[in-house]
């Protein structure tokens, strides 16, 4: 059986957040007969091997019996300090954190992510907080400081 990613994340998202961590991108393909899943993992108190370990003995044998198959590589991992935000979802994700976004009406704009739903991220720029509709981003990041660690 073949799925899409988004398919693949509802199955192994529930997996993910049981252990406590937010399941933030989930990429899957079916290459020359076998099995990509790479999953990117968040925690505020951060990923390392340990929790990588965790989620990887958690969601292989789910995978095998989804894909009834033992030819999977699975790869998981942190979604890294500048991550480009490719879904929506990401937003509530990362609230705390700061990002920068290229919005369609001028330049690039950077706050750090206080609230964020379906059709809106509420940003505090300069100590004021904007909403900023998600269908006027172009792009965002993930924006690495070392004033926020």
């Amino acid at each position: 059986m073949k799925f899409t990613p988004e398919q693949m994340y509802a199955e192994l998202e529930p997996l993910v957040t049981g252990l406590g961590y937010s399941l933030v991108d989930c990429t899957y393909g079916f290459v020359k007969g076998s099995h990509h899943v790479g999953l990117a993992l968040f925690s505020s108190e951060g990923i390392g091997t340990e929790e990588c370990a965790k989620v990887f003995q958690l969601v292989l044998p789910r995978l095998e019996v989804l894909l009834d198959t033992r030819d999977i590589s699975l790869e998981v991992g942190s979604p890294g300090l500048e991550r480009k935000i490719r879904h929506p979802r990401e937003y509530k994700i990362f609230i705390g954190k700061r990002m920068k976004m290229l919005l369609a009406d001028q330049d690039w704009i950077s706050g750090i992510i206080i609230a964020a739903d379906e059709r809106a991220v509420e940003v505090k720029i300069d100590n004021q907080s904007r909403s900023i509709p998600l269908s006027s981003i172009m792009k965002a990041q993930l924006e690495f400081t070392w004033e926020d660690t």
